[in-house]
């Protein structure tokens, strides 16, 4: 049986962009499901952005605990275990 997707590739690259009537022909919001399903079988945290004309799948590092960064993104990633919390 052949898959309809290839999720090992999509999901084994730290950014994956894809496009509406290229790598999928239903809808923006099946298909933004049907990463956040496929990520969730496999053990892997996704960010999914919706640009109406394409998908970008971040896959998060689980070493590091961070997200790469987004194209939109203003600055170096922010590693969340590194930052004090405040005292009181």
């Amino acid at each position: 049986m052949q898959k309809l997707y290839p999720w090992e590739d999509w999901l084994g690259k730290p950014r994956t962009v894809i496009l509406r009537g290229v790598h999928y022909r239903c809808s923006q919001a099946s298909m933004a499901q049907s990463i956040r399903n496929a990520a969730s079988q496999r053990g892997v945290r996704v960010r999914v952005v919706d640009t109406n004309t394409e998908i970008i799948i971040e896959v998060k590092d689980e070493t590091r605990g961070e997200l790469p960064v987004s194209s939109d993104s203003n600055g170096p990633p922010v590693r969340l275990e590194s930052c004090p919390l405040p005292q009181g």
